[in-house]
């Protein structure tokens, strides 16, 4: 009938702790989309309901849960079908060095982004705008396999253009030789030691693990032979997207190919842009939105306890509004 939907997408962007401040803006922009035929406003504000800990409690500090109450008073009802994410993962990186950052890392995710450094040699590039195709592969293939719509590449190509050096598209590859080298080396190290290793009872089981060792390093090796031949030298595993903006950097889509997941291509794509934001003065690292957050049965707790590993913090914002104009 000729009237619209408003939405002002993580906004309104004011002091929340003004109340006579936010009735203002409420009375003023319901007076100007009245004049644009509006049937009703949707506000996101990006600040934070109440405090919580990298387990979802509530914790000492932030506490926002009288805006709700407040905004409500004003007209405003609460929509639970909100489009914007209402749970987020964060990483307090304000003053701290790579180092301070990387030790506060659970031990699972130290061990294997120190594995694919140097035991997979993965290597991060930088997708151009003509490349962006490589990304979308990824997301699509992760999307089809999790049952999500998957933007387009055009989507891909506009924010690039859009935003340019405030977003970054990132792939991880698997070099298929270095790794073989890799694994060489140590059949050739695990070799030397088992002959060195007296044939003492004390290092029979010493021996053992090292032939064990050795013998799936041969495995490796031929599994890795064969993936080049079908898939070429250099494998893509996973690649992200990423804003900086502001104070903080947003991971915002990603993919990963299921048959590589042992790689752990995901860990290193986090660490690479983590260290950055450290490097680079950034005050927080956003892996953006969580579900499932009190389901450890759900399909996405999984998602929820990777970016758990980084050592962060839920955070969850005050949520999506109405306002019938």
């Amino acid at each position: 009938m000729g009237y619209k939907v408003y939405e002002a997408y993580k906004g309104f962007i004011l002091d929340y702790n003004d109340k006579e401040l936010i009735k203002f803006m409420t009375d003023e922009v319901s007076k100007f989309l009245k004049s644009k035929k509006a049937l009703k406003l949707i506000i996101d504000p990006y600040i934070p309901n109440v405090s919580r800990d990298t387990d979802a409690n509530i914790v000492e500090g932030i506490d926002n849960r009288w805006v709700d109450e407040y905004l409500k008073s004003l007209g405003y009802q609460y929509n639970e079908d909100g489009a914007q994410v209402k749970w987020v993962y964060c990483l307090d990186i304000d003053g701290k060095d790579d180092k301070e950052v990387f030790n506060g890392f659970k031990n699972n995710t130290r061990n294997y982004i120190n594995k694919t450094i140097n035991k997979f040699k993965l290597n991060v590039r930088t997708l151009t705008k003509e490349q962006l195709s490589e990304f979308k592969q990824i997301t699509s293939d992760t999307c089809d396999r999790r049952s999500f719509a998957d933007k387009s590449l055009k989507y891909y190509e506009n924010m690039y253009d859009c935003f340019g050096d405030k977003v970054t598209f990132k792939i991880c590859e698997l070099n298929c030789d270095m790794y073989i080298e890799v694994l060489e080396e140590e059949i050739k190290e695990y070799t030397r030691k088992v002959e060195e290793l007296s044939d003492s009872s004390s290092n029979k089981k010493k021996k053992e693990e090292m032939r064990k060792n050795i013998e799936n390093n041969k495995k490796k090796i031929e599994e890795t032979k064969k993936l080049k031949e079908e898939k070429g030298s250099v494998l893509p595993l996973s690649a992200a997207m990423f804003m900086l903006y502001g104070d903080e950097i947003v991971y915002l889509f990603s993919g990963s190919y299921a048959e590589y997941m042992s790689f752990c291509g995901q860990y290193r794509l986090q660490w690479e842009i983590i260290k950055y934001a450290a490097e680079n003065g950034y005050k927080r690292y956003n892996f953006y939105g969580i579900q499932d957050v009190f389901n450890p049965q759900g399909k996405d707790y999984g998602v929820y306890e990777f970016k758990k590993g980084f050592g962060g913090y839920v955070e969850e914002l005050l949520g999506s509004f109405i306002l019938d104009i």
